[in-house]
């Protein structure tokens, strides 16, 4: 279940104001405020994404001559004729790309045309742009209709009186790359210098290579088409199917959690930098009192230094996320002292997501919200080890607000 709150000892409460984030950030050095603005000046310059033309993509690559009106008009267009796959895209994450909580509480604190480009790609990022278009999110025609043409993988020679194109690489990850693989503003992926979001580069080297992203995430609906809910991170039922977990119990204070991502196609978890998973353990005592307690994050981790030019550079300095082939196991063991060692032991792991990069490896970090993946008890230290299993449960249901 989706909420706002803040971790704090093991307990929750409600999230503060964008003045509130702003603060809790100034223990991190404010990370991403200083290294964004020192190598940002507009997105205007150039495009710095993994750019495969023909294919959706961010503003300003897929700039188009029609106006406002004409953009709205063609997407409902497209909603009148395929009405039962706009509902579904009106429940996605997709329609509310720039309208979500999250994305704009973000945008409040680092107002960056970078990030409106991919959020809202039929409005203008630089300056201010129409809100119509801005609202519109990531519609139909972003992802369908390209230089006048509109793209599907398979169908007619014209669709809203525009010429379709039949591209078969419409159906595969070319679709999505331009929009979930790039660099750091102000860098290059022909830089060498590790990705802001490196999807497709993951999907390429798993297990599931030729598994396109929709068959996941666009699933085939009972009538025939590939829903455009968007299924993902926001969605708990889908989640739970990506994890399978066991926990030992090895000694009094001393607990192993086995973790193996399971049908995923791609690092787990994969995209923005916000996201999380916690493996955590904790002794509790009477009255459900924590007595001892551990927690181990799987995320990536970014260092920013200055080059010898003088840039603010991104680089990577550690990624313990659950990864694709051989890598998506990893045992993870969480030392909680002594004082566990007469107690039983709830552990647990759940996807996060923080308000802020900067904080992704901190135990107090705000959440913009978490899905519980698994949780389990040990009993007390036996003499033996104890093991649980818990595999993943769950059917696919539409994403939650």
């Amino acid at each position: 279940m989706w909420s706002w709150r803040h971790v704090v000892g093991g307990r929750f409460r409600a999230s503060s104001s964008p003045r509130a984030w702003r603060q809790s950030l100034a223990s991190t050095g404010g990370f991403w405020l200083v290294t964004f603005a020192a190598s940002v000046t507009s997105m205007a310059a150039a495009p710095l994404r993994s750019h495969i033309a023909g294919m959706p993509g961010p503003w300003p690559a897929r700039q188009r001559a029609k106006s406002a009106a004409e953009v709205l008009a063609l997407n409902a267009r497209c909603e009148s004729c395929h009405a039962e796959i706009a509902a579904e895209w009106h429940d996605s994450f997709h329609a509310r790309a720039y309208t979500n909580r999250a994305f704009q509480r973000a945008l409040a604190i680092e107002p960056l045309p970078f990030c409106k480009g991919c959020h809202a790609p039929e409005a203008n990022p630089n300056g201010k742009a129409d809100v119509r278009l801005t609202n519109l999110g990531i519609g139909c025609v972003s992802c369908h209709v390209i230089d006048g043409a509109v793209l599907a993988k398979q169908g007619g020679r014209t669709c809203a009186g525009q010429p379709a194109l039949q591209l078969a690489q419409f159906g595969g990850p070319a679709a999505c790359v331009n929009c979930h693989q790039f660099a750091f503003p102000g860098e290059t992926l022909a830089s060498g210098v590790a990705p802001m979001q490196s999807t497709i580069i993951e999907h390429a080297a798993g297990n599931f290579a030729r598994v396109p992203c929709a068959g996941c995430h666009m699933p085939t609906t009972a009538n025939g088409h590939a829903s455009h809910r968007f299924e993902g991170p926001r969605n708990e039922a889908f989640m739970k199917t990506a994890l399978v977990v066991e926990a030992r119990r090895l000694s009094p204070q001393l607990v192993e959690l086995s973790l193996r991502s399971k049908g995923v196609g791609h690092d787990f978890p994969t995209g923005d930098l916000f996201r999380r998973i916690e493996v955590s353990a904790e002794a509790l005592g009477p009255e459900q009192s924590k007595m001892a307690g551990d927690v181990v994050y799987l995320t990536r981790r970014f260092k920013t230094m200055r080059t010898p030019g003088g840039l603010m550079r991104r680089v990577s300095v550690g990624d313990n996320r659950l990864g694709v082939g051989s890598d998506s196991n990893r045992a993870i063991q969480l030392d909680l002292g002594p004082d566990a060692a007469k107690w039983p032991i709830v552990w647990r792991v759940a996807y996060q997501r923080v308000e802020h990069p900067g904080m992704v490896g901190q135990p107090d970090a705000i959440l913009d919200g978490e899905i519980e993946l698994a949780r389990g008890v040990l009993a007390p230290e036996t003499g033996s080890p104890q093991v649980a299993i818990r595999e993943p449960r769950g059917q696919l249901s539409k994403e939650r607000p």
